[in-house]
């Protein structure tokens, strides 16, 4: 069960300037603060079931020691049918990144208390949105990217999340076999931005391998990595075992030695 929820509110027609993030559960100072970012067209009830499920595979029922998890809502569903909201994709694309600016805002006027980022989908642009906002807090412990709706060039070269480590440890979920990547998201990139290259999916291929994150082919269907046991372990590994006490146990990719980023 989530310790808090984070809701943005406040969208104005020019974007998010206006916005603001509502607590419910104030999240306390001195934990480590674990939250979920949901992906496109996901109202707040299957969010919030979708956190819960994973924290339930995450934390079985234990109580963690000075470990708070929650779930950010931020609006990525652009009609109240959400089956019209589909139509709505290429709009989300700047919104997820403006939400997750407005989340790194958040979380860098509550220093002191480190944090875990799990974006599924392209709640993984929230995410990374967010993690590049938290640059130099040194704050940011952990990032993990479940099926990423972000394009592999972004995380490259001049890409706008390209810096070459955006968290003390980063782990990325992704599926070759994935239908919603392979196809749906290139339609709605394309349409975002007409004029951009040829996009891939970071929970495509896994890719940029450059970076040096842990990356696992889950093979997995885009929409159940937060359902599926095994997610839970890359979240265990990104939040370290000096959070738990204890080291958790995990299946993926034999883990880099994390560098310690200095202050800007």
């Amino acid at each position: 069960m989530n310790d808090f929820i984070l809701t943005l509110c406040g969208e104005s027609r020019g974007g998010l300037r206006d916005s603001f993030v509502v607590e419910e559960g104030r999240p306390l100072g001195g934990y480590v603060r674990v939250v979920f970012i949901h992906g496109f067209n996901v109202d707040r009830e299957r969010a919030i079931f979708q956190a819960d499920t994973l924290w339930g595979n995450l934390f079985k029922g234990a109580l963690m020691d000075r470990v708070q998890k929650g779930v950010y809502l931020w609006p990525s569903v652009g009609f109240r049918w959400r089956i019209l909201s589909k139509i709505t994709y290429p709009a989300m694309v700047g919104r997820a990144e403006r939400a997750g600016r407005q989340l790194g805002n958040y979380l860098t006027g509550r220093n002191g208390s480190e944090v875990v980022l799990v974006g599924h989908s392209l709640g993984s642009a929230v995410a990374l949105a967010a993690a590049d906002r938290l640059q130099g807090a040194g704050t940011l412990r952990g990032l993990v990217l479940l099926g990423a709706a972000v394009d592999v060039n972004e995380m490259v070269g001049g890409g706008q999340f390209s810096r070459p480590q955006l968290a003390l440890r980063e782990a990325v979920e992704y599926s070759p076999d994935d239908k919603v990547l392979r196809s749906v998201f290139k339609i709605g990139q394309k349409l975002a931005d007409p004029y951009a290259p040829l996009v891939e999916a970071v929970g495509l291929s896994g890719q940029p391998w450059s970076r040096g994150w842990q990356h696992r082919d889950c093979k997995f269907d885009h929409h159940t990595h937060w359902e599926v046991p095994a997610t839970a372990q890359a979240v265990a590994w990104a939040m370290d075992h000096s959070v738990s006490g204890r080291v958790p146990a995990t299946n993926v990719a034999a883990e880099r030695t994390p560098a310690v980023r200095e202050v800007e």
